[in-house]
């Protein structure tokens, strides 16, 4: 089959082969313009092709040959930090997808990166809590955008791929930290955007890198991870090593909430991370599975007193709206990046 032979069908049919099904490039990828009817218009190929390449990372060429297989375009070689059974290849539709946005944000991020690598994690908690009363979701981005640094949550991907945690990634000489784990919690999400903070803090991605972590543990044999967990527990709990407890076998999650909440008024922490950490000291000690369950169980209903409706997505995304040169972007770019954030650019200004 020829390139002029080809029509928008098979080029659905081959991105469907490697993870894309129609549904979702019809939804998220092409224009929201672009139907069935457009699918159908003579000469279209082409241009569908270009809306497909350039925001999915696939190289044209490939994407057009009738007898090759579509591939993403290899900017640079990514540092994945998988777990074990993991296979790289798993992570190559989120990875490619997540970098797309980054460039995008990037590219229109209002204010340059200043360096940061000079600073301790005491400087940074400083200068958080020179503006706000606890280091929290709401000061960690004001933080990171300062420097220039975006901060992004972006999750919708196709059915059925493999997902991850969290990644740094630079582009157009920002470090962008992107979070895709679905949760709803502050707390949680703030935990994994101070372990990306940690890997730009300590080096562990060059200027050209895109670093790419499957699952977050607090546990990890990786000399890079266990760095980047140690400086966000000192960035998020005040000093290295601090470990909060309750020594009682069993409480509420009313009693773990409040104290958490006294803990972290004391300590200008996030009452919400305080309980986690509790929680965890409390798990580790546990000696068999449904004791950790019962323990897991309290923590999330202590969060649900901390943090009522909570929509951490939401806030990280709505920091970037305001954030970004939406100008400089682009029409095309601005729809995309919108449609993919869930982002109503009419409340942006």
């Amino acid at each position: 089959m020829t390139q002029t032979q080809l029509q928008m069908s098979d080029l659905y049919e081959r991105l469907d082969a490697i993870g894309f099904p129609k549904k979702y490039l019809q939804n998220r990828i092409l224009p929201d313009w672009w139907t069935d009817d457009v699918d159908a218009t003579s000469g279209v190929l082409v241009e569908g092709a270009l809306y497909l390449s350039r925001r999915l990372n696939l190289d044209m060429r490939y994407l057009l040959g009738a007898e090759t297989k579509p591939v993403f375009e290899a900017t640079c070689q990514p540092k994945f930090k998988l777990k074990v059974g993991t296979n790289k290849d798993q992570l190559m539709i989120p990875r490619a997808l997540s970098a797309r946005i980054a460039e995008l944000v990037a590219y229109a991020c209002l204010r340059p990166y200043q360096a940061i690598d000079g600073l301790s994690v005491a400087d940074i908690r400083q200068q958080i809590l020179a503006k706000h009363e606890v280091v929290d979701l709401e000061g960690v981005l004001d933080f990171c955008w300062q420097y220039g640094i975006p901060v992004i949550h972006f999750s919708e991907f196709p059915s059925g791929v493999h997902k991850f945690h969290g990644m740094v990634a630079y582009f157009y000489q920002h470090p962008v930290i992107l979070v895709s784990l679905k949760d709803l919690s502050p707390s949680r999400l703030l935990f994994i955007i101070a372990h990306e903070l940690g890997h730009i803090l300590k080096g562990h991605i060059d200027s050209e890198g895109i670093l790419v972590d499957e699952s977050i543990e607090l546990e990890s044999s990786d000399t890079e991870e266990s760095e980047a967990n140690q400086l966000a527990a000192e960035l998020l709990l005040g000093k290295s090593g601090i470990s909060y407890d309750l020594w009682q076998k069993f409480v509420s999650g009313e009693q773990l909430a409040s104290q958490a909440k006294e803990w972290g008024n004391r300590d200008r922490l996030s009452a919400g991370v305080v309980a986690l950490n509790i929680a965890w000291n409390r798990a580790n000690r546990a000696s068999n599975p449904k004791d950790k369950g019962i323990i897991w169980a309290t923590a999330k209903n202590a969060l649900k007193i901390l943090e009522p409706s909570p929509n951490a997505p939401q806030q990280i995304n709505r920091y970037l709206a305001i954030n970004l040169d939406w100008e400089k972007m682009g029409e095309e770019n601005q729809d995309y990046l919108a449609t993919m954030l869930a982002l109503n650019l009419e409340s942006v200004g």
